[in-house]
């Protein structure tokens, strides 16, 4: 991520916003990528990332997936201050069907005096579903804001014994 210029004689110059320039590289990964970086959270990441192989399936059936990680640190600690229990909103541009993930495609980046990414809603419901939650997410594909209503139920170890990966679909 950068200034399409080699070089900036302004480093605060908020017009280098206008220059942003950014090159994405894609590698796999494996299901324990998270385990050492997010241990609070890294058996649910573990089964989401488990979840888009298992949907995507062999290397020819490709996909481009941004884990929202500071989302889900977020949801953790907040619902770390209601004793495993809430219901969050929230609407924000983003996805919430698997499928638009399909391809290797760069981010959409959105440029507006800042700039943004989608938000993953389907994986921030597979987080919610891992953590024995529900999660309804809006069902208009066409829509510019997407809109998303996760609830945590704090039943979390009743799941755990008999969590199955297929529990973890996309649901509207």
């Amino acid at each position: 991520v950068g200034s399409r210029n080699l070089f900036e004689t302004d480093a605060l110059d908020p017009e280098i916003i206008k220059r942003f320039d950014n090159h994405f590289t894609y590698r796999v990964i494996n299901e324990n990528y998270y385990a050492e970086s997010e241990p609070e959270d890294s058996c649910h990441l573990r089964r989401i990332l488990r979840w888009y192989r298992d949907f995507f399936g062999d290397a020819s059936d490709e996909a481009s997936i941004l884990l929202p990680i500071g989302a889900l640190r977020a949801l953790r600690r907040l619902t770390s201050f209601s004793c495993g229990r809430a219901l969050v909103l929230s609407g924000d541009k983003g996805n919430n069907n698997h499928e638009q993930f399909r391809g290797l495609n760069d981010p959409h980046v959105a440029v507006h005096g800042s700039f943004s990414v989608m938000v993953n809603y389907h994986a921030i419901g597979l987080y919610c579903t891992s953590r024995s939650g529900f999660v309804l997410h809006d069902p208009q594909e066409e829509a510019s804001l997407k809109v998303s209503v996760l609830v945590f139920t704090n039943q979390e170890d009743a799941v755990l014994a008999t969590f199955q990966p297929s529990t973890m679909g996309h649901q509207s």
